[in-house]
């Protein structure tokens, strides 16, 4: 296969926001700009910002200094859609309309040879339309979820599970010199996905650092269904 040249890349965030967006960002835009002499144009606030056509050529200064920054510098939404994008009419009210046509206009009329779009499962799903009209895409798999298929870990999700153990561990000392019980209610785990991964693999955890103890300790956490962390 012809190895063709990408010499103008787009880049978004879609969805919520994770550890690790901005590391993305700059592992994307890096190379690039510095071994393919490639422009890299960042699309602000996700797809709204591919459908409303605003965006901006990203510099090394403006990737650089932000692995650990969390959030995206690029910013984010959820409520970007293009076959269903909520917009203003002239009454004042908004109705969902679709606009993928203004998404694929502001595609061709930047140039762009590729875009590439971190996300999770509503971002793989834009993605996948965008590749059928023929839009070249490359989903990169994010969420603190871990619940996409074709991908063994999402990045975001190993963060997500370190701050939400640590948080649990926090609340024994409280717990105990209180003597109360403390519900802790992580994300992912409520609504239909009360036994997501993040959840079950977080329960684990700290199953496993109870078993590895002597004795109780009074302000010791039970774990109840995926959620609730108990202190005596």
């Amino acid at each position: 296969m012809a190895s063709t040249s990408l010499q103008r890349v787009g880049i978004l965030t879609g969805g919520g926001d994770c550890p690790g967006l901005n590391a993305v960002i700059r592992a994307v835009a890096k190379p690039a700009m510095n071994e393919h002499g490639a422009t890299v144009l960042g699309i602000e606030d996700g797809f709204e910002g591919l459908v409303e056509g605003r965006m901006r050529e990203l510099s090394n200064a403006d990737v650089s200094g932000i692995i650990n920054l969390g959030g995206t510098v690029l910013g984010t939404s959820n409520k970007g859609d293009p076959w269903h994008y909520p917009d203003e009419m002239a009454n004042g009210k908004i109705e969902i309309v679709d606009a993928s046509s203004r998404a694929l206009r502001n595609y061709k009329r930047w140039g762009l040879d590729a875009l590439i779009a971190i996300g999770g499962d509503g971002t793989m799903q834009i993605c996948n339309k965008l590749s059928q009209h023929g839009l070249n895409v490359v989903g990169v798999p994010k969420t603190i979820d871990n619940d996409l298929s074709a991908t063994d870990v999402t990045f975001g999700y190993d963060s997500a599970l370190a701050v939400a153990t640590e948080a649990i561990d926090r609340l024994h000392t409280t717990a105990e010199s209180h003597e109360r019980i403390m519900v802790l209610l992580s994300s992912s785990c409520d609504g239909d996905r009360s036994d997501g991964p993040l959840c079950r693999l977080d329960c684990a955890r700290r199953r496993a650092g109870r078993r590895r103890r002597h004795h109780s300790d009074p302000g010791d956490s039970l774990l109840l269904g995926d959620s609730v962390s108990q202190g005596d």
